[in-house]
C-alpha cells in the first residue's frame, strides 16, 4: 500500500495494449472502488487487466461478457 499515480491498463491475452482505464490518477493509500463501462469495440473474451503505482505492479486476468 503507497500513495501515487495510478494506471490501469486492459490487454488482451495476445499482449496487445487495448486501452487504459486509469491513466496516472492520483490516489491515497486506502480501499477504492472503481466502476468502468467498456466501449462497444471491445468483445467478450478474456483479458488482462495490468494495475501499476510506482514501482508495484500486478496482473489480474478477467473475462468480458454482455
Amino acid at each position: 500500500p503507497e500513495s501515487g499515480f495510478v494506471t490501469l491498463e486492459l490487454w488482451d491475452m495476445a499482449g496487445r495494449w487495448i486501452t487504459n482505464l486509469l491513466d496516472k490518477a492520483p490516489r491515497v493509500s486506502r480501499l477504492h472502488t472503481e466502476s468502468f463501462t467498456l466501449d462497444d469495440f471491445i468483445p467478450n473474451g478474456a483479458y488482462m487487466l495490468r494495475f501499476r503505482i510506482g514501482d508495484f505492479t500486478v496482473e489480474q486476468q478477467v473475462v468480458v461478457v454482455r
